[in-house]
C-alpha cells in the first residue's frame, strides 16, 4: 500500500539560493551533506511566510517493527518560520503518523509538529547549529520508537494542549462548586484577542444574583474513569468529540455528566437565563491519572459548554424542561436513560486551562520549605519595617499561622520600607499587615490569625490570651524593654528578638531555649560580651545609634536612615534562619555582618552559655557559666595572689535585675600580694568609655569583683565591707546600686547593698 503524505505548502521549484533565508540555506546545505537525509524539494507558505524543506529522514538505529509505528524511513518538513516565536518547526508528513509524547499542538488536517526541544528558542539559538538540528531530528525518532521519549521520572504528560483562555478557580473551588447556595461568576482579567485571555472564578451567593460586569456562566464538577499516560491530545470541539477522546482511552463523559447534573439540580428545579444573555456552562473536570497502576495525580480540566445549565441538562437528558414554564428545568426521574446523541453530542464546547489558586499547603511545596514546622504557632510582635518583612515572608512560603500585635500606625516615612503602601496610611499596622497576608490566600479557612492594636507588655487580657498555645513569639519591635520583659515573665512561649543594627549592615537573632531554661535577658547580656571581646564582629556593629532622621513632632519620633534593600536582605536571612532553628531545641544567639563593598555575608555564631542567678537585697543578680569561667581564670592564673577589677553589666531598674556582662581584668597599677588587692586605675576610664560605645551606652559599671587565695570561703571580709559602703556612697549619687563578686575556690560571693550569699560553683 502507497504511503499517503499530507500536503504542507507549496512546491517552490527553480528556486535561487538568494531567494532562501540564510537559516534555510544552512540547514538545506546540512541535508545535502547527511547520509541520514535525502533531500525531496523545497515549499513555502505565503501567509504566515514560512520556508520549508522536505526530506526523508532515514535511521536504521532502532527495530522495524517497533509498537509505537516510527519507521526507519519518515518524511519530514523542516519548516522555517521566522515570525514564530519558535522558527523551526519539523512536521511529519505521513497521514498515519502515531500519537506520541511531545508533539505540538497542531490545527485539524495539519501534519503533526514534533516536539524536539523542551527550552524556548532565546535559549535554544544560543547553541543551535543546522547539525545539530538534523542530529536532534535523529534522536526523537529513535527515543519515540523505542519509548524513552517521556522518561519514569517526568511528569505525566497533559492531556490537552494549552489553550489561550485561562480560569483560576479559588483553592477551595471543589467544595464551594458542590454548595448548593453558592453561584460561580467568572470575571475577565485579561485578554486583548490575540494572546491569553484570564478569567478569575468566585463563588458568590445564589441570591445575590449576577453581578455586573461578570460573565454568565453555571458550573458543574464531576470525576471521570482514570486516564493512564499517553500522548497530548488536540482539543476537542464539541461535547461528543470529548466524550469519544476520553472513551478511546478507557474513560468516559457522558455518564458522569447526567449524574452530576441530576445531583446538584434541587427539587424546586432550576431557573435559566434568556438566550439573548448567553448563558454557557464550565464543565469542570477531574480525571485521575494512573502510572504502575497507581493514581499519581488528578487533571483539572475546563469545557466551557455554549449552554446554560438547564439546556445542557435538557440535552443529556438528566433535566427536564417544566411544561407552561419559561426557562425552568426539574431533574428527570424517568426511568432508562433518556439522552439522544444528537441532541448533546454537537453542543460546542471552548477548552479551557484551568489554574487553581494558590492555598498554603501548595504554597509550602513550592518554596521548598517542606512540612517540617509548617504547621507552628506563632505571635509576630512589631511589624514595622523587619517585622513586615518577617511576615510577608512567612505568609508567601505558606509557614505557620501568625498573629501580628503592634499598638503603632502607618506613618508616611514607614513607606519606604514597609510592605504597606500609601492607602495603608493612618491604619493599625498590625491590621493592615494581616490583611495584606491574609490577601494571599483568601480561600484559606484553617488560619484564623489575629491583629492587636497593643503593646505586646501590655496588661491586657487579649494580650495575655495571645500567647496560649502557641509555640514562639517573634519579637521584631526594636524595643529594648520587649526581650527583658519577655525574660522574666512565665505565661510567654519560646521567645526569639530579631533586629537590625542601627547602621543596618547587621542583623541579630537571639533564640531561646525550647525549654525556656536560658532566655533572652540572659541572651542579651552574652550578645554584649561578643560585642566586647571577639574582634570578629568589629568595634563598628552598633555605630550610628545616636543618629537619626526627625519624622515627627515629638522628641521620640525618630527613624533610622536604612534602605529597603538592606532591610530585605537581613529580614530573608532572618525569616529562614529563625525557621531553620526552630527544629533545634537549643537556643541560639548568632549575628550576620554584610561586607558593603562586596555584598559578603558573614555569619558570627556565639556559643550560649547557661545561665545562672541569685536573689539579694530586693535584687536578682544574673550571670553565665563562660562569665564565671572568665573570673576563674583570672584568679588561677594570679595564685597565690589575689587579683581583682571592675564588673560590667547591665542594671534594670524597673525588673530590678543586674546582668554581669564581662569582668574587667586588673589595671596595671593595682597591687596584688597573698592576703590582699588594691585595685588600680590606669586605663580603667578607656575601657569604660569603649564598652559604652560599643554597645550602644547600655553596658556600664556596676561593682566590683576581686578573688580569694586557696583555703579563703567567698564571704566577705572586713575589709570587704568597708570597701562595699564606700562604694555605696559612691553609687547612691546616681541612685544606683552597688555590687561586689569574690570568686574562691569553690565559690561565689556575691554582695549587694549590705547583703551577701554564696554560691557554690
Amino acid at each position: 500500500m502507497p504511503v499517503e503524505y499530507i500536503p504542507w505548502g507549496d512546491i517552490l521549484s527553480d528556486y535561487q539560493e538568494n531567494v532562501l533565508q540564510e537559516q534555510v540555506k544552512q540547514v538545506l546545505d546540512a541535508c545535502n551533506l547527511a547520509p541520514s537525509f535525502e533531500l525531496v524539494e523545497v515549499r513555502t507558505i505565503a501567509k504566515p511566510f514560512s520556508q520549508i524543506i522536505i526530506v526523508d529522514a532515514c535511521d536504521g538505529s532502532f527495530g522495524p517493527r517497533n509498537e509505537v509505528g516510527i519507521r526507519r524511513k519518515e518524511r519530514l518538513a523542516l519548516t522555517y518560520r521566522p515570525s514564530s516565536k519558535f522558527p523551526w518547526e519539523v512536521r511529519a508528513l505521513r497521514l498515519d503518523f502515531p500519537s506520541t509524547m511531545h508533539q505540538n499542538h497542531v490545527l485539524a488536517g495539519e501534519p503533526r509538529s514534533l516536539c524536539l526541544y523542551a527550552e524556548q528558542w532565546c535559549a535554544v539559538e544560543r547553541t543551535w547549529t543546522a547539525e545539530r538540528f538534523l542530529v536532534r531530528i535523529l534522536w526523537w525518532l529513535r527515543e519515540a520508537a523505542e519509548g524513552r521519549l517521556h522518561h519514569a521520572d517526568q511528569p505525566i504528560e497533559q492531556l490537552f494542549f494549552s489553550s489561550r483562555w485561562k480560569v483560576v478557580l479559588p483553592s477551595d473551588h471543589e467544595k464551594m462548586a458542590h454548595d448548593a447556595s453558592k453561584q460561580l461568576h467568572l470575571s475577565m482579567v485579561s485578554g486583548d484577542g490575540t494572546s491569553s485571555a484570564v478569567l478569575r472564578a468566585h463563588f458568590v451567593d445564589q441570591s445575590k444574583g449576577l453581578h455586573q460586569g461578570v460573565v454568565n456562566c453555571s458550573s458543574v464538577l464531576l470525576t471521570v474513569p482514570s486516564l493512564g499516560n499517553g500522548p497530548v491530545e488536540v482539543f476537542p470541539r464539541s461535547l461528543g468529540s470529548l466524550h469519544d477522546l476520553l472513551a478511546s482511552r478507557g474513560s468516559s463523559l457522558i455518564d458522569p455528566l447526567i449524574k452530576e447534573l441530576k445531583a446538584i439540580v434541587p427539587a424546586g428545579g432550576i431557573s435559566g437565563l434568556d438566550d439573548k444573555e448567553k448563558p454557557s456552562t464550565l464543565i469542570i473536570v477531574y480525571i485521575p491519572r494512573t502510572r504502575n497502576e497507581g493514581v499519581e495525580e488528578f487533571d483539572v480540566h475546563g469545557f466551557v459548554v455554549s449552554a446554560s445549565l438547564g439546556v445542557l441538562g435538557e440535552r443529556c437528558g438528566a433535566l427536564f424542561k417544566a411544561p407552561g414554564q419559561e426557562n425552568v428545568w426539574y431533574q428527570d426521574i424517568s426511568i432508562g436513560n433518556q439522552q439522544q446523541d444528537s441532541f448533546w453530542r454537537s453542543l460546542t464546547v471552548d477548552p479551557v486551562d484551568v489554574r487553581i489558586a494558590l492555598d498554603k499547603s501548595k504554597a509550602l511545596e513550592l518554596s521548598g520549605v517542606g512540612i517540617n514546622n509548617a504547621d507552628i504557632k506563632g505571635v509576630l510582635a512589631g511589624v514595622g519595617a523587619l517585622g513586615s518583612s518577617l511576615a510577608n515572608i512567612w505568609a508567601r512560603e505558606g509557614w505557620g499561622d501568625w498573629d501580628y500585635i503592634d499598638k503603632d500606625i502607618i506613618e508616611p516615612h514607614n513607606i519606604t520600607r514597609h510592605i504597606c503602601s500609601d492607602n495603608a496610611i493612618g491604619y493599625s499596622k498590625a491590621e493592615a499587615v494581616k490583611f495584606l497576608c491574609d490577601e494571599l490566600y483568601p480561600s484559606e479557612t484553617s488560619c484564623t490569625s489575629k491583629a492587636l492594636v497593643h503593646g505586646v507588655n501590655d496588661d491586657n487580657p487579649s494580650v495575655h490570651d495571645v500567647f496560649i498555645g502557641k509555640d514562639i513569639l517573634v519579637d521584631a519591635t526594636t524595643m529594648l524593654d520587649v526581650p527583658r520583659d519577655l525574660g522574666v515573665r512565665n505565661d510567654v512561649p519560646r521567645v526569639a528578638s530579631l533586629f537590625l543594627t542601627p547602621s543596618g549592615k547587621a542583623s541579630v537573632m537571639l533564640l531561646e531555649s525550647a525549654t525556656r531554661a536560658l532566655r533572652c535577658s540572659a541572651l542579651e547580656s552574652q550578645y554584649y560580651r561578643a560585642l566586647l571581646v571577639n574582634d570578629v564582629l568589629g568595634g563598628a556593629h552598633l555605630e550610628g545609634y545616636s543618629t537619626g532622621l526627625w519624622v515627627g513632632g515629638g522628641c521620640r519620633d525618630v527613624s533610622a536612615a536604612i534602605s529597603i534593600e538592606l532591610i530585605q536582605m537581613h529580614g530573608a536571612i532572618l525569616a529562614r534562619q529563625l525557621r531553620l532553628s526552630l527544629g533545634n531545641p537549643s537556643a541560639r544567639i548568632c549575628v550576620w555582618n554584610m561586607d558593603d563593598n562586596s555584598g559578603a555575608i558573614d555569619a558570627v555564631e556565639i556559643e550560649p552559655s547557661l545561665s545562672r542567678r541569685a536573689s539579694v537585697a530586693g535584687w536578682i543578680v544574673e550571670w553565665d557559666e563562660e562569665f564565671l569561667s572568665r573570673l576563674q581564670n583570672l584568679r588561677f592564673r594570679s595564685l597565690p595572689n589575689e587579683t581583682g577589677g571592675v564588673l560590667l553589666g547591665v542594671i534594670d531598674q524597673k525588673l530590678k535585675t543586674i546582668s554581669l556582662v564581662v569582668e574587667v581584668g586588673p589595671p596595671t597599677d593595682s597591687v596584688s600580694t597573698t592576703a590582699s588587692y588594691s585595685r588600680g586605675t590606669e586605663g580603667l576610664l578607656e575601657v569604660l568609655q569603649e564598652s559604652q560605645r560599643r554597645t550602644a551606652n547600655v553596658v556600664n559599671y556596676v561593682g566590683e569583683w576581686h578573688s580569694h587565695p586557696l583555703g579563703i570561703s567567698a564571704r566577705p571580709s572586713t575589709q570587704d565591707r568597708e570597701q562595699m559602703r564606700f562604694l555605696k556612697e559612691a553609687m547612691s549619687v546616681d541612685g544606683m546600686p552597688v555590687l561586689m563578686l569574690i570568686v574562691s575556690e569553690n565559690s561565689l560571693g556575691v554582695f549587694v547593698e549590705d547583703e551577701s550569699i554564696e554560691v557554690s560553683i
